[in-house]
């Protein structure tokens, strides 16, 4: 946003929505005690605080893109995560079986909570609750 002047590159370049970027803003400004980017008739203008950051976010970014990029590919069958799924129940009720039988045949080591139906999912998967 700093060099753009806009919040739009941004979005494009985090893959993320407007609404989850501008978020992501409102607990950077909190978290930092400074508004970061001050509205002007030309786009957002860093705020002097944000300009002196700007040098160090970049090496960590950078840093981040480096352990990411090494990184292996995701192997569903070794993976040992744990996913949260919180969907209304008239959806769960719909993709919930499914969706955990089939993470059991092609990830068995993935731990999946349905935050309204975890009772369920454990019944599914054979597990406690």
């Amino acid at each position: 946003m700093q060099s753009s002047r806009s919040r739009v590159p941004a979005v494009q370049r985090l893959n993320l929505t407007p609404s989850a970027v501008g978020h992501g803003l409102r607990r950077l400004r909190r978290l930092l005690h400074d508004p970061l980017f001050l509205k002007t008739p030309s786009g957002v203008k860093p705020t002097d605080r944000a300009r002196a950051l700007a040098g160090q976010v970049a090496e960590v970014l950078t840093r981040v893109e480096g352990i990411v990029s090494t990184a292996g590919p995701f192997d569903p069958k070794n993976a040992k995560r744990c996913f949260t799924i919180g969907a209304p129940d008239a959806l769960a009720a719909i993709f919930l079986g499914p969706l955990v039988a089939c993470l059991a045949r092609k990830a068995p080591n993935i731990d999946e909570h349905d935050v309204r139906t975890r009772v369920a999912v454990g019944t599914i998967l054979g597990r406690p609750h």
